[in-house]
């Protein structure tokens, strides 16, 4: 009887453990994929603002070669 206690506290440990593990690569796993599609969105809003302040500056050099010719 006492060895019979013993295993289902080994098995019920082991479950526990197993599901920590699990978990613990899930979140992981979650996170990374979070940080990915984060480092996505950073990239894109970069090329967003390169073309904006090219944009910008070509238009501000214009207005000032216009201004000079009055």
């Amino acid at each position: 009887m006492k060895k019979r206690g013993q295993l289902t506290v080994f098995i019920i440990a082991g479950i526990l453990i197993i599901s920590a593990v699990l978990g613990i690569i899930f979140l992981s796993a979650s996170l990374t994929k979070k940080q990915l599609e984060a480092q996505e969105n950073t990239l894109e809003t970069a090329s967003v603002k390169i073309f904006i302040e090219s944009c910008l500056e070509k238009t501000v050099e214009e207005g000032v070669d216009r201004s000079e010719e009055r």
